[in-house]
């Protein structure tokens, strides 16, 4: 019988952004997440005073619109953002 001992693995920080924001704010993200090729490429992100290597939990970004009242149109978009601390073996 061979006997095996579980490594300790240290869970992943993830991080979870509600974003609310005009036409601008909307293209901006959707560029920033096209140049990592959605979630294939990490990037460094500051939180809570320390910088480390994150990535997106996902490959896109779902935005929804947000409607003005009686008719005025889209006057906003709002999306759910996930980011993932990586491991330095993972960058």
């Amino acid at each position: 019988m061979q006997q095996v001992q579980r490594k300790y693995v240290t869970p992943r920080l993830t991080l979870s952004i509600h974003v609310e924001g005009d036409k601008d704010m909307k293209e901006y993200l959707e560029e920033f997440i096209n140049a990592r090729h959605g979630n294939y490429e990490a990037f460094y992100w500051t939180y809570e005073g320390h910088t480390d290597v994150y990535r997106f939990g996902e490959s896109s970004i779902q935005f929804t619109e947000i409607r003005g009242y009686e008719g005025e149109g889209t006057v906003g978009y709002k999306a759910d953002i996930s980011l993932q601390r990586c491991k330095e073996r993972e960058y």
